[in-house]
């Protein structure tokens, strides 16, 4: 199953300006989504039919019936859910809005205790995911159950990123998934969960504050591997925060840089330099299986 499609064509189909906070609200409106559909009949229709294409392939695979603690268990489930939810917002075909539902379904079934992992904010990510996008294609009774599993899990994130062995991991990769995956949760609830802006201006503040200790030159201490598996959620919960008003996490020198270092890394062969916790191949689980679309994203960022 190729997941590494999910996320990179997930940014490849959209960009919107911030709007009034109605589901979807992270990342596109439903009044952005009229430019959205034409974009993907037209000057994006390639990267739209090729993830129209995925979608229909797995349609019916059967999700795992308890991910539990294993971050790529969660990490698959939150690139479905979310490719489903973007089919489902471009197209209105139930069929989508019901696959990403039975992997909904799974992560409800499964036991919020994360055991100190990771894996916990990509789980709340997960539930948040699906919360805002397919919005429109659940009942409100499947709709409150997603609310409160999902508040029950960005309490256990929350409790994690005080006590669990990541916590205060600054230069770590799996500090930054769950914190940015806790505040994408805040963001999408941030109208009923409780304290919900105290937990976005935590997150926040965790990660700039984890970005001040890096420097300017853009380098990442663990390889370029780990960097992609890092960065890949935490610039969605970057475009997520600007888009609700918040402030623009990307101003930093060390931002401007980084994808420069990543070629530098870059080998004639084409595998990369490797480091810590790196792979030659420049990726590193789900969410770090392709870089393009976070190299895009930089470029777009600053032109360059």
């Amino acid at each position: 199953m190729r997941h590494r499609l999910s996320i990179l064509l997930f940014f490849l189909l959209i960009y919107s300006s911030a709007s009034a906070l109605d589901h979807p609200c992270l990342y596109f409106s439903a009044s952005d989504l009229p430019r959205l559909k034409n974009e993907a009949a037209g000057v994006k229709a390639l990267q739209f039919q090729r993830l129209k294409a995925w979608g229909d392939t797995y349609i019916s695979r059967i999700p795992p019936s308890n991910p539990g603690t294993s971050e790529y268990q969660h990490e698959t489930a939150f690139s479905v859910i979310t490719n489903y939810g973007l089919l489902w917002n471009l197209t209105g075909e139930k069929k989508y809005a019901q696959a990403g539902r039975r992997w909904l379904t799974a992560l409800l079934n499964t036991p919020t205790a994360s055991d100190g992992n990771y894996h916990i904010g990509i789980f709340a990510a997960s539930l948040a995911h699906g919360y805002d996008l397919l919005y429109g294609g659940l009942d409100m009774a499947f709709r409150k159950r997603l609310r409160e599993k999902a508040f029950d899990v960005m309490r256990e994130a929350r409790r994690g990123a005080d006590s669990s062995w990541w916590a205060h991991c600054y230069l770590h990769h799996d500090f930054w998934i769950p914190v940015s995956g806790l505040g994408l949760a805040a963001l999408t609830f941030r109208d009923e969960y409780p304290c919900a802006d105290s937990l976005v201006s935590f997150c926040a503040s965790e990660l700039k504050g984890a970005t001040a200790l890096l420097g300017s030159d853009g380098y990442w201490p663990e390889g370029v591997a780990d960097w992609v598996y890092g960065m890949a959620p935490t610039f969605m919960f970057y475009d997520a925060l600007v888009r609700s008003g918040g402030p623009d996490l990307y101003e930093h020198e060390w931002y401007r840089n980084t994808a420069y270092n990543r070629l530098l890394h870059w080998c004639p062969d084409d595998s990369y330099m490797y480091i810590g916790d790196s792979y030659l191949s420049g990726r590193y689980g789900t969410l770090g299986s392709v870089s393009a679309h976070v190299l895009l994203k930089l470029a777009a960022r600053f032109r360059d």
